[in-house]
């Protein structure tokens, strides 16, 4: 995603991100959960609750309707948002199917060994 358009993602989630963390700590579930991701650092821990909490709607039934809403309702320009949400479900379908290029697996620094990864062209 570009600088402004991940900008824009993070306000308009800000809030729900923060309701949901207090949930999981109130539950003593937040340190559980973010010990069991092994490739998780104190630098990235902001931007993996924020991709917790999409792939938990995205998984929702209408998670992208939801979704959408929240992010227009904060931006309110429909085709900027159509823009996040399409780059998040690409993004999405790319983790969950362990599908990355190879520009992607050096930039993002992934560390999957290469025997797992089925390699694209197409790049988010």
């Amino acid at each position: 995603m570009d600088c402004m358009l991940t900008q824009k993602f993070f306000q308009a989630l800000r809030e729900p991100v923060i309701q949901l963390t207090e949930i999981l700590d109130k539950k003593k579930l937040l340190k559980k959960v973010m010990s069991e991701n092994p490739y998780l650092g104190q630098e990235e821990e902001p931007v993996w609750l924020y991709m917790f909490y999409v792939s938990g709607i995205l998984q929702q039934k209408k998670g992208v309707t939801k979704l959408f809403n929240q992010i227009n309702n904060h931006y309110k320009n429909k085709k900027e948002t159509n823009k996040i949400i399409y780059k998040l479900l690409k993004l999405d379908y790319k983790i969950k199917n362990n599908m990355w290029s190879w520009w992607e697996i050096d930039e993002m620094n992934i560390d999957t060994p290469t025997d797992t990864i089925k390699f694209t062209n197409y790049e988010i």
